[in-house]
């Protein structure tokens, strides 16, 4: 076992070398905390040991991509360990994808879509692929739309020269026999992006007739094709950050309960997938477009209402009939949004996490506590 007055050495089981935009954000979320800690960070992601050889001794702790196989090797080790995959038995941090499902469902059904769907990848795990969609399924019945339909791929065969042709059309002719407007929740990158790219060339709107959320893409694709594509982002630095911070205690002995973790703030980047509101009433779409397009200024409802001609009453009584909340919600709701994004690309942080974690570590509070604490002063 490792010299217990040296640093801890902790091996990170993450593959760089794919440079997935989660897997880089997970793995500097443990640097991070490691660097905090003066922890020796080995990067081994397949826990082949210093050597190479397999030998985990030398090693006080393991964190990462660990599956199965591998979680049997640092059992044997008798080394505490922490995964980000699902259904392996060690302590593990996870993102909350039931609760990104909700959050897609509830976005959808805000711009207006009243049928929507799940667009999975058929090489998924099955037992979460359907707790993901009965998660969104909840969420949007509960919220009075109908069931959405479930839909599945094989995103490997897009990637494929052989096999490409057949899932592209499979995936135009199930796009085209939906009826519109129709919103989807698409769970990998490459199928929303094709999904996205076929919708013009067969005369449907993007995001008119079809609205498109993609889990959990890289901001480059996101934003590389036209329309751009809405995400619901996941937290992964923090991710990596509390998961590290699990196995900090399971390294000093610390009973560590529950078991397993999940990250609970996944967001929405909206972008041009899914950017209108889909509605019969008009005005009202025509007050969310212009919200959208005046949200980085200091727009009110007045000046709304004033933009469209239409009385202040009137608008509100349709606004809030169609969407649930008051004009004036909506306006403070975006902005907040907005704001989130715009501060953490402002000050170089990655999420808004990264920057609380930053604020508490230098103030002692998170910085709710430190506005409230200082209106008191005031």
């Amino acid at each position: 076992m490792p010299d217990s007055e040296s640093p801890k050495r902790v091996a990170v089981a993450i593959e760089l070398h794919w440079n997935l935009p989660w897997h880089l954000d997970c793995y500097q979320g443990i640097m991070d905390y490691g660097k905090e800690q003066g922890w020796a960070c080995v990067t081994d992601p397949y826990l082949c040991g210093i050597s190479g050889d397999g030998d985990l001794s030398s090693y006080d702790g393991v964190l990462g991509r660990i599956n199965q196989g591998m979680a049997d090797r640092v059992k044997q080790a008798d080394v505490p360990g922490v995964t980000f995959f699902y259904e392996v038995d060690l302590h593990s941090v996870r993102s909350d994808s039931r609760g990104s499902a909700r959050l897609v469902g509830e976005h959808l059904l805000a711009c207006g879509y009243r049928r929507l769907a799940m667009v999975g990848d058929v090489a998924s795990s099955p037992r979460v692929r359907q707790a993901i969609f009965r998660a969104f399924a909840d969420a949007v019945t509960q919220l009075g739309a109908q069931k959405p339909i479930e839909a599945l791929f094989n995103a490997d065969d897009l990637s494929s020269p052989e096999r490409s042709g057949p899932i592209r059309q499979a995936i135009a002719q199930w796009v085209q026999a939906q009826d519109k407007p129709i919103g989807l929740y698409v769970m990998d990158q490459a199928t929303a992006r094709y999904t996205t790219q076929i919708c013009e060339p067969l005369g449907i709107r993007v995001p008119e007739d079809v609205g498109i959320v993609v889990h959990n893409t890289d901001k480059l694709t996101a934003t590389s094709i036209t329309p751009t594509l809405t995400e619901v982002a996941i937290d992964h630095w923090e991710q990596g950050y509390q998961a590290a911070a699990v196995l900090d205690k399971l390294m000093g002995g610390e009973p560590v309960d529950p078991k397993t973790r999940y990250i609970t703030n996944p967001r929405i980047i909206t972008r041009e997938s899914s950017d209108r509101f889909i509605s019969d009433d008009e005005l009202v779409s025509k007050a969310m477009r212009h919200i959208g397009e005046h949200v980085r200024q200091a727009v009110t409802a007045e000046d709304i209402a004033d933009a469209l001609a239409v009385s202040r009453r009137t608008l509100d009584r349709r606004f809030e009939a169609v969407v649930g909340k008051t004009l004036s919600q909506e306006i403070v709701g975006r902005r907040i949004r907005e704001l989130e994004i715009v501060l953490a690309d402002l000050f170089g942080f990655g999420s808004a996490s990264q920057f609380t974690q930053f604020f508490k570590k230098h103030t002692g509070r998170t910085p709710t506590a430190y506005r409230k604490r200082h209106k008191k002063e005031q």
